[in-house]
């Protein structure tokens, strides 16, 4: 006869172990993506995931007053028919733990990296792992499934002892499975997160808060310039996007289309409260003084108020910079004026944006720089009315 020991306390030791360390990634997982307004399927599937291990534990834990570890011969026909109950039931909660696993770890690929071969081949897994796996469940669950757990009970075989040392490799594969698939996401998030909050406890000399980066589009433009000096004034970081001169025009009829799309679904899933998008659009759009630029900002103050009604009630405090008169680099002394309209240099327009980053009361509204004056003094309209 084989000695009367136990391997359900090997058991017990290495799935609880592992059940924490699933708990706690799982659980700073889901608090980062929160955190961070960026919860998805991938991480929604990760927790039906974590859920469902916890219960497949919780019966394993059940097995364990019946003498689960022990060999067959030293239980009686109730305390093993009980040990198989409860691993019966195990057994569909392992499965259904699996299929939700593998659905995330294909989602979270797809939200890394997706394009059409990609998808086709995850689609394939997500489908053919959900098949396999609640293929077993439904088996088990069925008729044929509760035969045979019916069996196990009466069985003479040494199941307590060998199904008790296989569900110890099963648990490890789960557990660490779904520990591997958050530790491999959350490092970078939580990172991010912690370093987000570091920055917020680091008082900056005048603001005391988080340093903004300001994202200029055009930067090598007359507009792009001041908006550059005043974020460089208002103590902000600056990225300033510069494309060659061929390809400058094009850029200037569709940076604004594009830079909207590029950014603003970025600054909504930061969720950052100090985030700002501002545009600048031209008088001519109003005089029509020429015939090629004023059709363009008739597009663009159309787009202008969308973009103001969209983000109203978001994260993001979206203005327009009305410009009615001349900004260039470089002014001549004693020559103020072009075709009758006021000229400025972009450094004397710069105290706009700079005053404009410091007021967080601005929003979705049109500043009006009708004049150099206005630029001392912020002259301002909400873009819509409800």
């Amino acid at each position: 006869m084989p000695p009367d020991e136990s391997v359900g306390p090997i058991w017990l030791g290495v799935s609880s172990s592992l059940l924490v360390v699933l708990l706690v990634t799982t659980a700073l997982r889901l608090w980062a993506r929160a955190g961070r307004r960026n919860l998805g399927w991938d991480d929604y599937t990760i927790a039906a995931a974590a859920l469902s291990a916890t219960v497949r534990y919780a019966f394993g834990v059940m097995q364990l007053p019946h003498g689960n570890g022990r060999h067959r011969v030293y239980l009686t026909n109730h305390e093993y028919m009980m040990i198989n109950m409860y691993g019966w039931w195990g057994q569909l909660f392992h499965f259904t733990s699996m299929a939700f696993l593998k659905v995330s770890l294909a989602l979270l690929i797809l939200r890394i990296k997706s394009n059409r071969t990609l998808k086709i081949l995850l689609y394939a897994v997500i489908v053919g792992s959900l098949i396999i796996n609640f293929g077993v469940v439904i088996i088990l669950a069925t008729s044929f499934g509760i035969v045979r757990a019916k069996s196990l009970g009466v069985s003479e075989a040494d199941l307590s002892w060998d199904f008790c040392i296989t569900a110890i490799w099963s648990n490890l594969e789960l557990f660490l499975g779904i520990s591997a698939a958050n530790i491999a996401l959350s490092r970078a998030v939580i990172i991010c997160n912690f370093d987000e909050i570091s920055h917020y406890s680091k008082k900056r000399p005048e603001k005391g808060n988080m340093t903004e980066t300001v994202l200029v589009f055009g930067a090598s433009g007359n507009v792009g310039v001041a908006a550059i000096i005043g974020a460089l004034s208002a103590n902000r970081h600056v990225i300033a996007v510069v494309r060659n001169q061929s390809s400058a025009e094009k850029m200037f009829k569709q940076v604004g289309r594009l830079a909207y799309r590029a950014t603003v679904p970025y600054l909504l899933e930061q969720g950052f409260a100090g985030s700002t998008w501002t545009m600048c659009t031209g008088g001519s759009g109003d005089t029509g003084y020429r015939v090629a630029p004023a059709v363009t900002q008739g597009a663009l103050f159309s787009f202008a108020v969308a973009a103001a009604r969209d983000n109203d009630k978001t994260n993001i405090r979206f203005n327009e910079v009305y410009l009615a008169y001349r900004v260039q680099f470089e002014v001549e002394t004693g020559n103020q004026t072009f075709a009758g309209i006021h000229m400025t240099t972009s450094k004397d327009f710069a105290p706009l944006y700079e005053k404009l980053l410091d007021r967080a009361d601005i929003r979705s509204s049109r500043v009006k720089a009708l004049s150099p004056e206005d630029v001392l003094k912020l002259s301002y309209e909400k873009k819509f009315s409800d």
